[in-house]
């Protein structure tokens, strides 16, 4: 029991220390955005706002709100996007009977995939869109990172399918008559809710967090997303360290309420369509 309670006490302990540590640059910027630039520049900093203010968040509040949703659409459909095509091949790779060269060939396929920098395919997909009529549309960044989001996200949910859902579950519905799409629906993706709740808060997190495809695809003010948006606060004249942090703290805080949403999936149905 004493071994026990020293373990935890250690986990909570490292957890809080991590927590603290994330926290501080999330505190700074909130309280940075009701500072003027002669009290942020101050050495060494406040601790807290001599004399705060919400004048700068209601200023960057307006402006921020276009990229902001700019940003949670390109986010919210890459991660439908990966989260519909992710697990058919992930299911594929981990439970079909495919011959070994078929599977060796697709595995190789993604590694070579995750292996290429992203910035040496700007150029080849800026020609793609460009002939396709998509630069200065969303739909090219959202497609441009769905691309690469997927095939990570299926050996994420392949290895999480191999060892963590049993074949004998799948093969009591093929003796009961089901075919390996109503398998797949009705065992596999019920038990691999927690992955897919990973899945898409990945695929999530890596459409709002674009910079560089947006900045590429996109010329349009009026279709920024927030992280290319935010860039308008740091010139060659001076950085505007209240705005950008003010804009950067709006920026931040839903990654961390979706976050906190899907959190809870991760701790439940684990087992849920086992008991179907």
């Amino acid at each position: 029991m004493r071994r026990e309670k020293r373990a935890r006490l250690i986990r909570f302990v490292v957890a809080t220390v991590f927590v603290v540590l994330i926290s501080i640059p999330l505190y700074f910027a909130i309280i940075a955005g009701m500072m003027e630039l002669s009290e942020i520049a101050r050495r060494p900093p406040y601790l807290f706002p001599p004399n705060p203010t919400l004048t700068y968040y209601r200023q960057i509040a307006p402006l921020m709100t276009r990229p902001l949703l700019n940003s949670f659409l390109i986010g919210i459909c890459i991660a439908c996007i990966t989260v519909c095509l992710a697990p058919l091949v992930g299911y594929g790779l981990a439970k079909l009977r495919l011959r070994e060269e078929v599977k060796g060939a697709v595995l190789g396929l993604i590694f070579l995939l995750q292996l290429l920098p992203g910035v040496s395919m700007v150029t080849p997909l800026f020609l793609v869109f460009y002939k396709l009529g998509l630069i200065n549309n969303l739909w090219s960044v959202i497609v441009a990172i769905a691309a690469g989001q997927v095939p990570f996200v299926s050996l994420i949910l392949a290895t999480y399918m191999a060892s963590g859902i049993p074949n004998e579950l799948i093969e009591s519905a093929y003796i009961d008559g089901a075919s390996s799409l109503r398998a797949f629906r009705s065992i596999v993706l019920p038990l691999a809710r927690p992955a897919l709740a990973t899945a898409w808060l990945l695929s999530f997190m890596a459409g709002w967090g674009d910079l560089l495809l947006s900045m590429c695809f996109v010329q349009n003010k009026s279709l920024y997303p927030a992280s290319v948006a935010m860039m308008a606060y740091t010139t060659s004249y001076g950085t505007q360290w209240n705005l950008l942090m003010a804009a950067a703290t709006l920026y931040a805080l839903p990654p961390v309420f979706v976050a906190l949403v899907a959190g809870r999936q991760l701790a439940s149905g684990l087992l849920s369509g086992a008991l179907k």
